[in-house]
This record gives C-alpha cells, sequence and structure tokens, in this order.
C-alpha cells in the first residue's frame, strides 16, 4: 500500500547520517519507490541562493545540469515566498502561466510539463527545497502528490540538519585535538534518534488519515 512504501521511504532516510546519503536516499526514493518522473534537491548556500547537491535518475541528457543547477532568490522571489510559506508551489510550463526565468529554464531544460517545489525545512527552519518533475509524460500532479511530497520532504528536512549535526561534531572533534567523550556522543546520537522517531511517528498518522481520506 502507499502507506507502506511511505514508512520505507521514512526509515531509509532515518537510517542515513550523511547528508551526501540523506539526498541520495531522498531523490532516488521519489523517483524508484514513490514513482515520480525526476527529483533534484536544492540546498540553500547562503542566505539566498539555492545550489543542487543531488537529482535522479541520472542520466548524460539532463544530469550536467541538474548537478550544476544554481537559483538565485532575487531572480526567483514567487518561489522563495512559496517555499518560505511552507507550502508546496506547482509551476506549469504554459502560456496562461506567468513562470519565473530560473523555472522556465528548468522546465524548458528537462523537457517538462510541470515541477512541483516543495520546502525542506528541520527543527531550525527552511534548508532548501525539493523539485520533482514530469520530465516524462507523468500525469499533472495532483494535491495527494503534493500532501504525500510534502510529507515526505518534512521526514528528509530534519534528516538533512541531523547529518549536518553530526558533521558539525565530528569537525570539532577533529579540530579540537581531545579525546571524544563516548557519553556526550552517544547522547546526541541518542537526542537524533529520538527526535528522527518522534517525526516519523507525527508522519504516519498524517500518512493514515491521507489513505483514509
Amino acid at each position: 500500500s502507499d502507506l507502506e512504501v511511505l514508512q520505507e521511504v521514512s526509515h531509509a532516510l532515518a537510517q542515513q547520517r550523511s547528508l551526501r546519503a540523506v539526498t541520495g536516499e531522498l531523490v532516488n526514493s521519489i523517483v524508484s519507490r514513490l514513482g515520480f518522473d525526476g527529483a533534484t534537491v536544492l540546498l540553500f548556500n547562503g542566505e539566498s541562493q539555492l545550489h543542487s547537491v543531488d537529482s535522479a535518475p541520472r542520466d548524460r541528457a539532463t544530469s550536467d545540469y541538474l548537478m550544476q543547477l544554481t537559483i538565485e532568490g532575487t531572480s526567483a522571489r514567487t518561489l522563495r515566498a512559496a517555499l518560505t510559506s511552507g507550502s508546496p508551489a506547482r509551476f506549469v510550463a504554459s502560456p496562461d502561466q506567468r513562470v519565473e526565468p530560473p523555472i522556465r529554464a528548468l522546465l524548458t531544460e528537462l523537457a517538462a510539463e510541470e515541477v512541483l517545489a516543495v520546502p525542506l525545512a528541520g527543527f531550525n527552519g527552511l534548508t532548501g527545497m525539493l523539485l520533482v518533475d514530469n520530465r516524462r509524460g507523468r500525469n499533472s500532479f495532483s494535491s495527494y502528490d503534493s500532501s504525500v511530497l510534502q510529507s515526505v520532504a518534512a521526514q528528509a528536512g530534519v534528516a538533512i540538519e541531523n547529518a549536518r549535526s553530526v558533521a558539525e561534531l565530528r569537525e570539532q572533534l577533529r579540530t579540537s585535538g581531545e579525546s571524544e567523550d563516548l557519553a556526550a556522543v552517544g547522547a546526541v546520537a541518542l537526542s537524533t534518534l529520538l527526535e528522527l522517531e518522534a517525526s516519523s511517528e507525527t508522519k504516519s498518522q498524517e500518512w493514515e488519515r491521507l489513505e483514509e481520506a
């Protein structure tokens, strides 16, 4: 069922400890587990610039473009406003809809009719966005698709934040020259797991309501 697949995705994200592992699991799950055509993760590099860090599927036609994709907040104010609001934003390659240049270029490059931008946020706020597209001719995104992707993105946002915290802790230990305090490290790890489990439980309840709808 959809719920079982979503729980598998949630569990897989929670198992990852490095940023690259989290983003890789996210985009691959969006495509291989959930059946969407393509997915790209962009994270903020500074206050306003979004920079691509991972994408799927990997193919010669689009991989290089997507892995070099950068979106300046000043050139995509509508997109930035949507992300800040916490709600997914749907963009369509149609002359009837005004689409900002970076998104229109993305749609053109992918030969996609639609792209859905979903905020990625952790406990400390917005960290980036998940872009999901229908480059292979998939049907238009439904409200159910949007809800599912929003739930997955919420899990991913927490996992990204935790991966960064672990990396920062390791760097601090490396540069301090001091021996690791195993008790302190264990406490951080336990806290991380508890946060992920609590978030996972909340999302499972949301997914159950989605199935009942």
